[in-house]
């Protein structure tokens, strides 16, 4: 990481300069080596808020907080996870805002607002996950009942469980169905019904789907010999490098 924080020589802290983030990083350092953590939320909010390209951010956000961690701060780390969620989110970030936030359930899960912060990260995360307010709602996230606390490490189990497939994945079963497509996803009901080659139509389990299902993209050999044996065939004729290019693909190391 080109902008790693290291332990300075000098601990006084000094005005970023210009409130670029180069200034910014360094202030945060010394912000850090001095234990000044309210200084360090005002810093990462101006860090994050900065239109500038920030290529290395995620990586300079866990790694504050791997550091307040070991020094026995993790509870100040969540609102430094929260800022940084709710600034990065919609810019592109949804994905590494997930993963401070998820940080931020394990350190303090009882942390005003993150129930909320969590749906909306979410949203942003998965933009076109078919159901996903279906699947928010079921694992107690979004519109929760009245006085009902969210259990939010829970309910991020259950997310993780819901979104290994979406409707139209294609997966291979590993015990011998081969090749199915999710048909519907019934977050109600936490399950997923797929139409395998040999076994159409089979309800499993969402938790049991990610032990015993393994994703596949379109393009892989396997599902083409399925849905599109007439591609494979004109390819062998016609494009043998390039079925050879997509069997090594599909592959990955493993032999179907």
């Amino acid at each position: 990481m080109t902008d790693a924080i290291v332990e300075p020589t000098d601990v006084t802290t000094a005005p970023p300069s210009a409130g670029q983030p180069a200034g910014i990083r360094a202030c945060l350092r010394n912000a850090l080596a001095a234990r000044n953590l309210d200084q360090l939320e005002e810093l990462v909010l101006e860090l994050v808020g900065n239109e500038s390209d920030l290529p290395d951010i995620d990586s300079l956000i866990n790694d504050i907080s791997d550091r307040l961690e070991r020094i026995g701060e993790g509870r100040r780390v969540v609102p430094i996870l929260m800022i940084a969620a709710t600034e990065l989110r919609p810019r592109g970030m949804g994905r590494q805002a997930l993963g401070w936030l998820k940080r931020a359930v394990r350190l303090a899960p009882r942390s005003e607002g993150l129930g909320q912060e969590l749906v909306e990260t979410y949203q942003a995360a998965y933009p076109n996950h078919s159901g996903l307010d279906s699947l928010l709602e079921s694992a107690g996230l979004l519109n929760p009942e009245p006085g009902v606390t969210p259990r939010l490490r829970e309910a991020i189990d259950d997310m993780e469980n819901a979104l290994f497939l979406n409707e139209g994945d294609f997966v291979l079963h590993q015990g011998g169905w081969g090749v199915g497509k999710v048909r519907t996803v019934h977050a109600e009901r936490s399950l997923l019904v797929v139409d395998f080659q040999t076994k159409p139509g089979h309800e499993i389990a969402m938790t049991m789907a990610k032990k015993a299902l393994r994703k596949l993209e379109p393009d892989h050999v396997a599902v083409l010999r399925w849905t599109n044996p007439e591609r494979l065939s004109s390819m062998a004729k016609e494009d043998p490098v390039g079925l050879l290019k997509l069997s090594v693909k599909s592959l990955g190391g493993t032999a179907l």
